[in-house]
């Protein structure tokens, strides 16, 4: 029943099970978190039962007890009552198999926290070099406009691999000319768009969509709408990364708050499918979607740490978190999103790019919508 010692490792866990208990659903503080092991650490005194439940259970022999493939966040109530049992094979199985699709997850946001730790630390000695008189605001402003290397939230995946954003220095222009994976399947090749006038093109690339749009060209069926969001995703991202910095200033950290954040979150993110709905939400005195929530107006379908997906009297609408960074230029950490939304056993879908600011520690987010409106 011990948890990881690390406490960047600890908060990766939280976040990726969007902040609940694994055993009974509900929220936790992370002050109240608990780590619990699906296999109990006893197992590391037996080696050999541990390879037979190993073999048993299918897993890696390099599986190990004390790793993320074996971590799940509890309440310490939660936790207690497991104690040091060992599931019932169907059990473990079920609760391996969760613990697994996180690790990716998990793994990805203890590189973020990483260097949100790391630029804290640089933040906190320039803060000092700035209280002492040895370097002024245009020196910090230069300094941090010319560091790069952040994470994405998301990966952009191309026939030919994925991008992480890992190699922010590299030649970002360069990935305009790889081929994007539609729908995650090699079987597409390309979406077909059309013009006024009828003719049409395929699109297979970024820079070939920039040029499509540009040119007039616009996706016309329902499939090309769809496939449009996994274009618009990828050159929202290398069109970001191309401008963004490291923030001076960051609401979104220490906590780590979000798209989950339904508390955060303002009614101005409710999904519209025309004037009655724009005249629907002028009318709702709520101010945030968890008081939507909480008196059952919307419907939360999914939600993880960078991913939201809830419908609203008719519609729905699927938030999805792309980078963070200073996106403008003002020292502010933003979050880039990809803003869907859709009619409810209907056809009509549209996707935005959109940014969500938080001006200060204990504001709401602040959606601003990009003005390029992509389907």
């Amino acid at each position: 029943m011990s948890t990881p010692n690390d406490e960047i490792e600890r908060t990766a866990i939280w976040l990726a099970y969007s902040k609940k208990c694994v055993y009974c659903g509900d929220l936790i503080q992370l002050r109240d978190l608990q780590i619990d092991h699906i296999l109990p650490r006893s197992l590391n005194k037996d080696q050999a039962k541990l390879e037979r439940l190993k073999i048993e259970y299918g897993l890696s022999s390099g599986f190990q007890i004390d790793s993320v493939s074996n971590y799940l966040p509890t309440h310490g109530r939660c936790n207690l009552r497991k104690r040091d049992k060992i599931f019932d094979e169907s059990s473990a199985r079920y609760y391996l198999k969760i613990a697994e699709d996180k690790i990716e997850a998990i793994n990805r946001l203890i590189s973020g926290l990483q260097l949100q730790a790391a630029k804290d630390s640089i933040l906190a000695s320039v803060r000092c070099a700035f209280d002492s008189g040895n370097v002024n605001l245009l020196d910090l402003m230069s300094a941090v406009s010319n560091v790069k290397g952040f994470p994405l939230s998301t990966r952009i995946e191309f026939v030919d691999g994925e991008w992480n954003g890992d190699d922010l220095a590299g030649n970002v222009d360069g990935l305009l000319d790889r081929q994007i994976l539609f729908g995650e399947t090699l079987s597409i090749d390309g979406v077909e768009f059309i013009n006024a006038s009828g003719s049409s093109i395929v699109i297979r690339t970024c820079r070939e969509y920039r040029a499509a749009r540009a040119a007039g060209y616009y996706a016309y069926t329902t499939f090309a709408m769809e496939m449009e969001a996994f274009l618009e995703a990828a050159d929202a991202v290398l069109d970001a990364v191309s401008l963004a910095r490291l923030p001076v200033i960051s609401y979104l950290s220490n906590p780590h708050v979000g798209v989950a954040d339904i508390n955060l979150l303002p009614i101005g993110l409710l999904p519209w499918i025309g004037p009655e709905y724009e005249e629907m939400i002028a009318g709702i005195k709520a101010l945030t979607l968890k008081e939507l929530n909480l008196s059952g107006e919307i419907s939360i379908i999914d939600v993880s740490s960078t991913h939201l997906h809830f419908e609203f009297r008719g519609c729905g609408a699927v938030i999805r978190e792309l980078l963070r960074a200073d996106l403008d230029g003002d020292g502010l950490e933003e979050i880039l999103i990809q803003y869907y939304i859709y009619a409810i056993g209907g056809t009509f879908g549209a996707s935005m790019i959109g940014t969500l600011r938080r001006p200060y520690q204990d504001g709401l987010f602040e959606y601003v919508p990009n003005t390029r409106r992509l389907t």
